[in-house]
């Protein structure tokens, strides 16, 4: 089992490097060999609301898109990952996890 976290500039750059993932111009989020979360944009930091609800500061966007993927035996799986490899990030915090924590 691989965990990749990925983040691309656009999700069309997503879809042409993560093209076996697709079908019908729709993402493929599960087979018996892998899983797919789409994310997309993710605040790097939240929204900071007053006592009434209120936003005090809005969130800051990273616009570019953001994908998580679990490759579970996948015959393509080296490929995968070497063309994953430069849009493959690691963030010290990662807001969205698979469950289990990948263990």
């Amino acid at each position: 089992m691989i965990d990749l976290m990925l983040r691309f500039d656009t999700e069309a750059a997503a879809a042409a490097i993560l093209s076996m993932f697709r079908a019908d111009g729709q993402w493929l989020i599960a087979s018996q060999h892998h899983g797919l979360c789409v994310i997309g944009p993710v605040a790097t930091t939240p929204t900071v609301l007053d006592a009434s609800g209120a936003i005090v500061t809005p969130a800051i966007m990273d616009d570019r898109w953001h994908a998580n993927l679990r490759l579970l035996d996948h015959p393509d799986e080296a490929a995968i990952v070497a063309a994953c490899e430069p849009y493959t990030v690691n963030p010290p915090h990662p807001a969205v996890v698979w469950a289990g924590g990948g263990d």
